[in-house]
């Protein structure tokens, strides 16, 4: 069975974990890269829980935000918000 749940992608000076528009999906995400600007990937794996709004994450950043939803490792959907 592949891979199901969210990549995050956002720029923040902090941990977008840390943030209040991923408050409900903070203690199951993990830092997978991070570039310079601050730019981050954040990966969430599906268990059912709401992991926020990409709208509240881009203003809460002041910069753009990317869900990516993987299903089973096959294929991705992504939705993109600016603030």
């Amino acid at each position: 069975m592949g891979f199901w749940g969210y990549f995050v992608v956002g720029r923040a000076e902090r941990p977008l974990a840390g943030l209040d528009a991923l408050s409900g999906a903070a203690q199951g995400m993990t830092l997978r890269t991070s570039a310079p600007g601050g730019w981050q990937v954040w990966e969430y794996p599906s268990s059912g829980a709401d992991i926020g709004n990409m709208n509240d994450l881009a203003r809460e950043t002041g910069a753009p935000a990317l869900f990516g939803y993987v299903m089973d490792s096959d294929c991705v959907v992504v939705e993109a918000a600016a603030p």
